[in-house]
């Protein structure tokens, strides 16, 4: 069989080149269609009980993964310039925006720092319990107040760490390391809507420790994603070349003929190109 099928593709070279060129142009075309998916790819099938069982928690509870912590360390915070400092930090990265549609949209639902915490006070005449700001002067912008004094800066600092609740989650009691945490829109977080908000985000904290000589250090799963997919992004290119240049010193060792090197390359190159086209096609 096979014997008959070189003999008809030799006999018939011409219209085979050309169907071949021709579909690899079609599926060249496709390659521009491709699109990336900002998901997590799943593992296991939809009908899996495992899977079930995690959409069902994802029901319920939300989902997670889409909270961004900016963490630092030092004792200016403590100072009436630095805690102020810290605060601004959070109110510049709550201003940042996306484009959608060719206008600007809120993709950070909230950020909570330090100056956001918050404490339960007994309300004894409406018999009630009430949310009492910490730092209102700083959370609810008051006009006249003066500049944050180093002695109510740190008094802040110190009710915040005084409170078992927040430890772990805006300090750690072991230092003075006390951390921000940005929530994203999850829907719109893994979608092409997100844009450029992450490294927004590390550009306006890395200017703030600039300015203020406060080191800042980024975690969370949205900045490891997109700092990991930007680097996969930013050296495919070289992977892809490396590669070419390889396969082609490794043929030319092999075969020691130029004609030889550039047709099989010819055939990886058209192998590549039909399985990207495949790919958008399908």
């Amino acid at each position: 069989m096979w014997s008959r099928l070189a003999s008809i593709l030799i006999r018939h070279r011409l219209p085979t080149v050309l169907t071949l060129a021709a579909l690899t142009v079609f599926m060249g075309l496709q390659i521009p269609n491709l699109k990336m998916q900002y998901k997590y790819g799943g593992i296991l099938p939809d009908d899996d009980p495992a899977e079930l069982a995690h959409a069902r928690f994802l029901e319920s509870f939300g989902a997670e993964g889409n909270v961004l912590v900016i963490g630092v360390e030092d004792e200016q915070l403590r100072t009436g310039v630095g805690l102020t400092a810290w605060h601004e930090l959070a109110e510049e990265i709550r201003a940042l925006r996306v484009t959608v549609d060719g206008a600007p949209a809120v993709i950070i639902d909230s950020v909570f720092a330090l100056t956001h915490a918050f404490e339960v006070s007994k309300h004894l005449v409406e018999k009630r319990f009430e949310l009492v700001p910490l730092a209102p002067e700083l959370v609810e912008g008051m006009p006249n107040a003066p500049p944050l004094s180093d002695e109510r800066a740190s008094e802040i600092v110190d009710k915040v760490r005084s409170l078992p609740f927040y430890a772990g989650l805006l300090y750690n009691p072991d230092n003075e390391a006390t951390l921000m945490m940005v929530v994203f829109n999850h829907d719109m977080l893994n979608s092409a809507q997100r844009g450029t908000i992450v490294e927004d985000i590390i550009e306006v904290s890395d200017r703030w420790s600039e300015r203020h000589g406060i080191d800042t250090h980024l975690s969370g799963l949205p900045f490891i994603r997109i700092s990991m997919t930007n680097k996969v992004k930013g050296e495919i290119g070289y992977f892809i070349g490396a590669a070419i240049l390889v396969t082609a010193l490794l043929l030319m060792l092999f075969f020691r003929n130029l004609a030889v090197v550039g047709v099989c390359l010819a055939v990886v190159a058209v192998g590549v190109t039909w399985s990207l086209g495949s790919i958008a096609l399908f």
